[in-house]
């Protein structure tokens, strides 16, 4: 089995609710006389406050019970750093939107560490400050999200990084102190470290230094505990914490549980006769040296509670399935100690009658982890005596998130504004911390009870002796390679391996699909005579990989880069190939990020690898991405910088640009000149209609509607994190269609990223090459080429500007597709959405083995998946981004009956006044009313909507806020003032398209000195 489990299981025998019911009881039974001996619980570090209501609950009925957690992307190293510079195990909370200089050593802050969707989302506004824009050093040893978007990158084996930050942390006392704000913060003396680029260090330390109180110095988790304490003395040295550029507070209680090489040691004693296992995937990513599945094996009876039957589950004895988040009651804590509230959005999946009394409760396909505890401590349940079934469960578990909520708001369930209260948290989905907001939200009060920020001082007596012990790792070799190991972007840690969408979520960096690989440079891809999809195998200590090659521009020599979170087989059911490689075998307890004294040895074998950055890439030598630098006010200028880009030519000052190929005032946006011009006009009289930009077309569609859709894409912005890829294919009903259709350039995906390197003299091999994401779908040209090749009228424009597509005339000549220039259109294939992807070539009533089928031949629960407002093509059809065109009618419909009711006087606005048609004198005016609350009407009493009331998915989804839409005849909305900018351009403008999509250039923040 691979998918989500549907029902209970012994062994591999299916079985009821009904027959654990007992089994628990009986277990239960022997736990309590026990007082729990013998009794160990493994979950993974999830910071919810009615478990540890729980944990408190089961510590007092089994108070010789342990409880074990456990993390494969462990981020233990940075709390015994915090521990060294502050005495406690601290998290820290970094506020990028306040920094105007970030140093990130080892560490993807916008990629996938920590909150990284807060990181982003203050980074971005940092960088699109165009008064104060920050700065962005970044220090790895293979590309990542965030070194994507460094103003300055050094390519460095991560066991040096360490030996760099001595090295500038060394200058900053001898060359800066006179800058620092409190320059005995650092240690008096220092280990020898290599050499480094000079400029690598005095430039760097001399910027760093002028921003004390404005720059953060961040260590990745993959560091060393020294490192971070090192880091912390030099961020105590600037005066940054005390600039409030960080908050601490103290580590959750989960982060600090007994770790699972303590669990194993305890099940190969024989210590443990019961265990649950709850969530994680312990028997396949634990370390390898721990040998877990030969512990686990110790153990007489095993509990495995998991959202899947995976490698877990095939070694214990009983599988309980576990209730889906989006299924599920329970609560999590944020980053800044905020209460959130996890509440089921669905009714459960697999629900059924277990007996057959009609008035016991349903058994629901799976339960969630409060249920489970609940019934085997026996915990007080909502009225108050112990829970003695799975069916008294269901409602302890509901009972322990509201408790947890009075117990944060200080209101205790009997009170008379509970009720009141707890429905406004799960209205609102957490419960805030600042007064001013909680009030804004409605609530009586905030939340007084979350952990607070400590305040923090560097212990430079602790710091000094953890580097007076140091040993500096040697530099990787030839015959002692380094390896360093990542989450995977896309799958994590493996949680994610069983979703389809992520398996073919392309990789930010490699484009990769399906699969992983041993990421090495050019360099070291030539001293071993390798090329991408050459099988390698990997030798220290007795232990082997093998695993196929990916030559990567800007990864560190002799550094070998290895993501984890593929299974190495496919588990997901009618999925033929894919799967990647399982490098857990390779990781132990003592190298859980980097490993040194590798050997590589090529095997002679290949592999094929899928990569999608070539299947839609626009022919070299056009205008595709644009780059510049920020002036010494942070205003945008055609100063030059020494690079070229990848494509023949660099920008090319044929396309308005400077010589030295960068943006200049005179000629910075090409015009537009259909429907909409460089400066917003208001609307024409409705009997004069705008025409589109004819460009020979016999019958020109007309403009004539009040809404003119647009979008901006801001690459300074975009981080190519791809949550907007994800997002569009969840609101589209976008299929997967699996590795082999990929590699014949079939992916369905309506929108891509496209991923450009440029370097020195247009070079990629050996120079550390920057990045520029960027983001590309249909760009609704008003010229679009796709409607006037079409034969059958299937590619039209509607009044609003948008380029449609009509389904049911397709008939599949697949002309559009060839005619744009953009490469954006997805033609189907096959019937992806109706058929399983090992049996696309088969006709579904043979080959579907008996499996529940519906009529159509898709199975029921991927029916259920799909959004109702999306049509769900079939074979033949062409299709594409239609900027969520079901999105723009019901915001329009919605604003429509909402004005409706005010004029009806059935809804008052906040400021209570009434609206009547003609309220807007003349023209196309900005809306009196907040987006939330109201509406206005044009001078033909049209209704229009706020700005910001209709957003697309991928916007939605976006965590730097690069992605904009909205009307681009209201001169207030955000796209339009985007829009209006002298930099915004078109992509591919010189073909006279007329796109309605633009972008903003990637603008870069250099250090002058390094330029």
């Amino acid at each position: 089995m691979s998918e989500k489990c549907p029902g209970v299981m012994e062994g591999k025998a299916p079985r009821k609710w009904e027959d654990f019911d007992r089994f628990a009881r009986a277990t239960t039974e022997s736990l309590l006389a026990e007082k729990g001996k013998g009794f160990a619980i493994l979950t993974e570090q999830v910071p919810s406050p009615s478990l540890r209501a729980l944990r408190e609950a089961l510590k007092g009925k089994l108070p010789q019970a342990a409880w074990y957690s456990y993390e494969a992307a462990d981020t233990g190293e940075a709390l015994k750093g915090a521990e060294i510079a502050f005495g406690a195990k601290l998290v820290a909370r970094y506020r990028f939107d306040r920094a105007d200089l970030v140093l990130a050593l080892d560490g993807d802050f916008l990629g996938n560490e920590g909150d990284h969707v807060y990181q982003s989302r203050g980074f971005a506004a940092k960088r699109q400050d165009e008064a104060h824009m920050n700065r962005l050093y970044v220090v790895e040893s293979t590309y990542t999200v965030t070194g994507t978007m460094a103003d300055h990158r050094l390519r460095l084996a991560a066991s040096q990084i360490g030996a760099y930050l001595l090295a500038l942390a060394k200058e900053l006392k001898t060359a800066h102190a006179k800058a620092l704000k409190k320059p005995d913060a650092l240690p008096d003396s220092f280990p020898a470290t290599p050499e480094f680029p000079e400029k690598w260090v005095t430039s760097v330390a001399k910027d760093v230094a002028g921003h004390a109180g404005r720059g953060l110095v961040v260590v990745g988790p993959r560091q060393p505990a020294w490192v971070h304490a090192l880091a912390h003395a030099v961020n105590e040295a600037l005066g940054n914490y005390a600039a409030g550029l960080a908050e601490f507070r103290a580590a959750p209680p989960e982060h600090t549980d007994k770790t699972l090489a303590e669990l194993t040691t305890a099940m190969a004693a024989g210590q443990l006769n019961t265990l649950l296992v709850v969530g994680g995937n312990p028997a396949f990513s634990a370390p390898a040296d721990l040998k877990f599945a030969e512990g686990l094996a110790k153990v007489a009876k095993k509990l495995r509670l998991g959202l899947y039957y995976d490698h877990t589950s095939e070694l214990c004895d009983w599988h309980l399935p576990l209730s889906h988040p989006l299924e599920s009651w329970g609560d999590a804590e944020a980053g800044d100690g905020s209460l959130c509230c996890v509440q089921p959005l669905i009714a459960p999946l697999n629900s059924g009658k277990s007996s057959a009394d009609d008035a016991a409760p349903p058994a629901r396909g799976g339960r969630t982890v409060l249920e489970v505890l609940a019934l085997l401590a026996q915990a007080p349940g909502a009225d108050g005596k112990p829970v003695g079934s799975l069916f008294a469960a269901q409602k302890a578990g509901y009972h322990y998130v509201r408790k947890a909520f009075g117990d944060r708001s200080g209101i205790a369930p009997t009170a008379p504004n509970f009720d009141t209260e707890f429905n406004r948290y799960k209205q609102v989905g957490f419960f805030p911390i600042d007064a001013e907001k909680a009030k804004a939200l409605g609530f009586a009060k905030a939340d007084e009870k979350a952990p607070k920020p400590k305040s923090v001082t560097a212990n430079k007596a602790n710091v000094a002796g953890a580097l007076a012990a140091l040993q500096i790792p040697a530099a990787p070799s030839k015959d002692a390679l380094e390896v360093t190991f990542h989450p995977s972007y896309a799958l994590h840690d493996g949680r994610g391996a069983m979703n389809p969408w992520l398996q073919e979520l392309p990789d930010p960096i490699t484009k990769l699909v399906w699969d992983n690989a041993a990421l090495v440079s050019p360099a070291t891809a030539r001293e071993f005579g390798l090329s991408t999809g050459d099988v390698v195998r990997l030798d220290r200590d007795g232990r082997a990989l093998e695993v196929p090659v990916f030559v990567a521009p800007g990864q560190a020599d002799r550094s070998v880069a290895l993501s984890f979170g593929h299974f190495g087989e496919m588990r997901i059911a009618h999925v033929p190939d894919g799967g990647g490689t399982n490098v857990f075998p390779f990781r132990t307890s003592d190298a859980l990020h980097t490993v040194t004294g590798v050997k590589l040895k090529k095997t002679g074998r290949t592999a094929d690898l899928v990569v999608t950055q070539e299947h839609g890439v626009i022919p070299e030598g056009r205008d595709i991405v644009r780059e510049t630098i920020a002036h010494a006010d942070h205003g945008v200028t055609g100063n030059a910088h020494k690079h070229e880009h990848q494509h023949p030519g660099g920008h090319g000052p044929k396309l308005g640009l400077a010589p030295d190929g960068h943006l200049t005032k005179e000629a910075l946006k090409k015009q537009f000149q259909g429907g909409y011009g460089n400066k917003q006009q208001p609307p024409a009289p409705a009997k004069e209609k705008q025409e589109r930009f004819p460009l020979d077309l016999a019958r020109p569609e007309l403009l004539d509607s009040q809404f003119q859709w647009g979008m901006v894409f801001d690459l300074s912005a975009c981080t190519g994190c791809s949550a907007c890829v994800i997002a569009c294919q969840a609101e589209n009903n976008i299929p997967v269609v699996g590795k082999h259709e990929v590699k014949r350039n079939r992916e369905m995906h309506w929108i891509r990223i496209d991923r450009y390197f440029s370097a020195q003299d247009g070079e990629t091999a050996d120079a550390d090459p920057r990045v520029v994401s960027q983001p590309l779908a249909c760009v609704h040209c008003e010229a679009a080429p796709c409607e006037q090749v079409c034969p059958v009228n299937a590619a039209v424009h509607s009044p609003e500007g948008l380029n449609l597509q009509v389904y049911n005339r397709c008939i599949g000549t697949r002309y559009c597709s060839n005619a744009c220039p953009y490469k954006v259109r997805r033609f189907n294939w096959f019937d992806f959405n109706k058929r399983r992807l090992d049996e696309l070539r088969v006709p579904t009533p043979l080959a579907s083995g008996g499996a529940s089928f519906t009529d159509s031949g898709v199975p029921e629960t991927l029916k259920m998946q799909k959004n109702p407002d999306v049509t769900v093509r079939m074979r033949g059809v062409m299709e594409k981004c239609t900027y969520c065109q079901q999105r723009i009618e019901r915001g329009k419909y919605g604003a429509k009956i909402a004005a409706a009711e005010v004029a009806q006087g059935r809804r008052t606005i906040e400021l209570g006044e009434t609206l009547k048609p003609g309220a807007a004198a003349s023209g196309y005016r900005r809306p009196k009313y907040p987006a939330a609350a109201g509406y206005d009407l044009d001078a033909q009493g049209r209704v229009i909507v706020p700005d910001g009331v209709i957003v697309t998915a991928c916007e939605a989804a976006c965590p730097t806020r690069a992605i904009t839409f909205g009307n681009m005849l209201d001169p207030h909305s955000r796209v339009s003032k985007l829009k209006a900018k002298d930099a915004d351009y078109l992509l591919l403008g010189e073909l006279n398209t007329k796109p309605r999509t633009s972008y903003l250039p990637r603008v870069r923040n250099p250090n002058p000195d390094m330029v």
